[in-house]
C-alpha cells in the first residue's frame, strides 16, 4: 500500500531568532544555487540571488536584479545519479535554529526555512550519534534527519552531516519523492552507523565500532537562543550569558501573569544565593571546563543510567590499572576509554582523546561523573518547577520563591549580632592554610540552613549520643548546591571507582577554611563561592598519618581522621539555638545546658612538629550520612591576588 500523502508542515512553535550572516561555503564538488537561476561563472559558486552579473574573479552582486549586461542564466549543477549532492561545511555560519513540531531542521543544512523534520505516527525522524575511537584518533558525530518541503510536501529529502567534534564536517543531500523511499533511507542509514534498527531505538544497545546514539534537547537549545536572541536585541548588543537563564525566566514570568508580574517574597540575599546555584548558564559552563561536549549531552539530557554506566567503565578501567586479570575481558584500557568518551561525550578539538590510563585519571573522570550527577538532580528540579510555574496563571509566583520551594530547604540570613556570625568570621579569617596563597576570601553572607528532616534525623538517629561535635567545613562548585540543599550530603554511590578517596567511600570534612574553598573551583570571572559549615558527629575517630581505603568506621572508633601538620586552635562553645539569635534576643532566651558543647575552629593554625604525617591539613571522614547535618552556608568572595 503506498505511503499516504505527508500532511503540511506543523507551525512553529517559537519565534525565529535573528539569523545569523552566513559564511562561504566550501564545496567538494557544485552545488545546487538556492535560486531559480545562476549567473554563469568560472568555478565560481552561483549566485544566491534569483539574477546575477557575469563576473570573473569578482563577487556577484546581491541585489536582486543583474547588471543589464548580464547574459542569460545557466542551467543549475546536476546532483548525482542518486540525487546525492555532497558539500563542506568549512567557513559556513549556522542560520537560527526554528522549531517546527518536534523537529529542528539541522543549522546547516541549508533548509531551515524550507523544511520540516519529517514526522509520523509520533516518530520525529532525526538523530544525532557519536563515536570516539583512541587509536584511530576518533571524536565524531553524525547527524541523520529526514526533512520535507514545507511547500511542497511530496519533497523528501535525507540529510546527513558527520565530522570531528567541535567542527562543521562534511554533509550531503539527498532528494526523494515518496516518504517511504526517504524513511527507508533514514532507517537504513541509522542501521549502518549503529548496528542498531531505528525501530528498536528506545532499547538501543552499543556496537563497538559503532555510533551511540544521543539523547538531545532540541525544545531547549532553541529556547535558550532565542532567549539570548532577544536579549542582545533589547540591550542593542552582546550580554554575559551568566544573566541570561535568570533574565529570561524573569521575563517568561511576567508575559504569563495575567496582571502585575509578581514580586519575589525572599529576602534580598537569599535571592542572590538562589540566582548564583540555579543558573543554567553557569552549570553550561561548568560541564564546558570539564571538557563536556554540550551539544551532545546538553543539561536537560543527562540521565542516572548514563551516570552510572561511566561509573562502570570507570571501576574496570581501575581494576586494569590494579593489575586485576579478571578485569582483562572487559576490554583494554584503549577500549574502555573508547566507551566512556562515546557515552560522557567530550569536546577535545583536534587532539587525540587521551587514554584513562592512570588512577589519577580515574579519579578527575570520577568527579566529572559527581558533578554531572549533582547538575543532573539541578536540571530535574528546576524543570519540574517552571512547569509547576506555568500552571499557575491566576497566582503567579516569582521563579526564584518557585525554586527556593522545590529545595525543600530553609535558608534564612544570619544576623550578622549573634555569636555564630562571630565564629564563622573568626574561622574565615584565623584558618586560611599557609599554602593556599593564590586567594583570600572576604565573607558576603551567611545562612542558617535547615533541610527538611535532616536534624531530626541526626539528634534522634544513631549518633545523637556520640561524643565529640565538631563544626567543620564542606566545599564544592556553586553548580552543584541545588542538589546538596534539596538531597544532603551523599556518600559516593557502589559502581564509583575507589581511586581518589584516601580513606574511602565517605563524606569529607576540614577545619582549615581554604582546604575546603579549594573545592569550589572558582576563578577569576567566576570568583564567588560557597561553602558549607556542618555539625559532624565525630566522636572517637581513628587517627590516621598515611591513606588507607575503607568504607565503613573501622571497629573501635566513629570516624576516621587524618592527620595534618598544620591544626587551627578549637573554642568550645555551648550548643544551641541561641547561637543564631540576635544578640539582643539571645540574652533573652534561657541558656541550654552547658554540658551541650561543640567545637569551632576559630583559632590560629600551628604547625605540629611532633607527628609525622603524610597529610599537610587534617581531614575528616563519616560513613554515614546520618552522622552530620548543615547548619550554616556561607557566600564567599574570592579575592584573587
Amino acid at each position: 500500500m503506498p505511503p499516504k500523502k505527508a500532511p503540511p508542515a506543523p507551525k512553529s512553535k517559537a519565534k525565529k531568532a535573528a539569523p545569523v550572516a552566513s559564511g562561504k561555503a566550501k564545496s567538494k564538488g557544485k552545488t545546487p544555487p538556492a535560486s531559480p537561476t545562476a549567473a554563469k561563472s568560472k568555478g565560481k559558486t552561483p549566485p544566491a540571488s534569483p539574477t546575477a552579473a557575469k563576473s570573473k574573479g569578482k563577487t556577484p552582486p546581491a541585489s536582486p536584479t543583474a547588471a543589464k549586461a548580464a547574459p542569460a542564466p545557466a542551467p543549475a549543477p546536476a546532483p548525482s545519479a542518486s540525487g546525492k549532492v555532497k558539500k563542506s561545511g568549512k567557513d559556513m555560519a549556522p542560520e537560527a535554529m526554528i522549531m517546527k513540531g518536534s523537529g529542528v531542521v539541522d543549522t546547516l543544512s541549508g533548509k531551515v526555512g524550507t523544511c520540516h523534520v519529517l514526522q509520523t505516527g509520533g516518530t520525529v525522524f532525526q538523530c544525532v550519534l557519536n563515536q570516539t575511537n583512541i587509536g584511530a584518533n576518533n571524536n565524531k558525530f553524525y547527524v541523520i534527519q529526514a526533512l520535507q518541503e514545507d511547500k511542497d510536501p511530496g519533497q523528501y529529502y535525507l540529510f546527513t552531516r558527520w565530522g570531528r567534534v567541535g567542527v562543521n564536517g562534511q554533509m550531503s543531500t539527498e532528494s526523494f519523492r515518496n516518504e517511504g523511499a526517504a524513511i527507508r533511507a533514514f532507517s537504513g542509514k541509522f542501521t549502518n552507523k549503529t548496528h542498531n534498527r531505528w525501530e528498536n531505538r528506545h532499547n538501543f544497545v552499543k556496537v563497538s565500532g559503532k555510533y551511540q546514539l544521543m539523547d538531545i534537547d532540541y525544545a531547549g537549545q532553541v529556547e535558550e537562543q532565542q532567549e539570548v536572541a532577544e536579549a542582545e536585541k533589547k540591550s542593542g548588543g552582546r550580554k554575559r550569558a551568566g544573566d541570561d537563564a535568570n533574565e529570561a525566566a524573569a521575563k517568561r514570568t511576567k508575559e504569563e501573569a495575567p496582571a502585575a508580574a509578581p514580586v519575589s517574597q525572599l529576602p534580598p540575599p537569599v535571592q542572590e544565593l538562589l540566582k548564583l546555584i540555579g543558573s543554567k548558564s553557569a552549570m553550561e559552563m561548568t560541564m564546558k571546563e570539564l571538557n563536556i561536549d554540550t551539544k551532545r549531552m546538553p543539561l536537560g539530557k543527562i540521565s542516572k543510567e548514563q551516570i552510572k554506566k561511566g561509573y562502570e567503565i570507570l571501576q574496570k578501567v581501575e581494576a586494569l590499572l590494579s593489575g586485576n586479570k579478571k578485569a582483562a575481558a572487559g576490554g583494554s584500557l584503549e577500549e574502555l576509554s573508547s566507551a566512556f568518551y562515546t557515552l560522557i561525550p567530550h569536546d577535545f578539538g583536534f587532539q587525540r582523546p587521551p587514554l584513562i590510563n592512570t588512577k589519577d585519571m580515574v579519579k578527575v573522570k570520577g568527579e566529572l561523573l559527581d558533578t554531572l550527577g549533582q547538575l543532573e538532580i539541578a536540571t530535574k528540579l528546576l524543570e519540574t518547577e517552571a512547569d509547576k510555574a506555568k500552571a499557575q496563571k491566576e497566582a503567579p509566583r516569582h521563579y526564584l520563591d518557585v525554586t527556593y520551594d522545590s529545595l525543600h530547604c530553609s535558608i534564612t540570613p544570619l544576623d550578622p549580632t549573634s555569636e555564630a556570625y562571630r565564629h564563622i568570621i573568626d574561622s574565615v579569617e584565623n584558618t586560611h592554610g599557609e599554602t593556599h596563597t593564590t586567594y583570600k576570601l572576604r565573607v558576603k553572607s551567611i545562612f542558617v540552613i535547615a533541610r527538611e528532616g535532616e536534624r531530626a534525623r541526626y539528634v534522634e538517629g544513631p549518633h545523637a549520643a556520640t561524643p565529640g561535635k565538631y563544626m567543620l567545613w564542606h566545599g564544592s562548585r556553586s553548580t552543584n548546591y541545588m542538589g546538596i540543599l534539596s538531597q544532603g550530603l551523599r556518600i559516593a554511590p557502589k559502581e564509583a571507582p575507589c581511586t581518589g578517596y584516601m580513606f574511602g567511600k565517605g563524606i569529607y570534612f576540614a577545619d582549615i577554611v581554604s582546604k575546603s574553598a579549594n573545592y569550589c573551583f572558582t576563578n577569576r570571572q567566576q570568583n564567588m563561592g560557597l561553602m558549607l559549615l556542618n555539625e559532624v558527629a565525630v566522636g572517637r575517630p581513628l587517627e590516621l598519618t598515611q591513606a588507607k581505603y575503607m568504607e565503613a568506621a573501622q571497629k573501635g572508633s566513629d570516624s576516621t581522621k587524618g592527620i595534618g601538620r598544620m591544626r587551627p586552635g578549637f573554642e568550645t562553645v555551648v550548643n544551641g539555638p541561641q547561637l543564631d539569635l540576635p544578640a539582643s534576643e539571645a540574652k533573652k532566651m534561657k541558656q541550654p545546658p552547658t554540658d551541650r558543647t561543640i567545637q569551632w575552629p576559630t583559632k590560629k593554625i600551628e604547625h605540629d612538629t611532633t607527628v609525622q604525617t603524610s597529610l599537610y591539613y587534617s581531614e575528616y571522614i563519616v560513613y554515614d550520612v546520618a552522622q552530620c547535618y548543615m547548619r550554616y552556608l556561607v557566600m564567599t568572595e574570592f579575592v584573587y591576588k
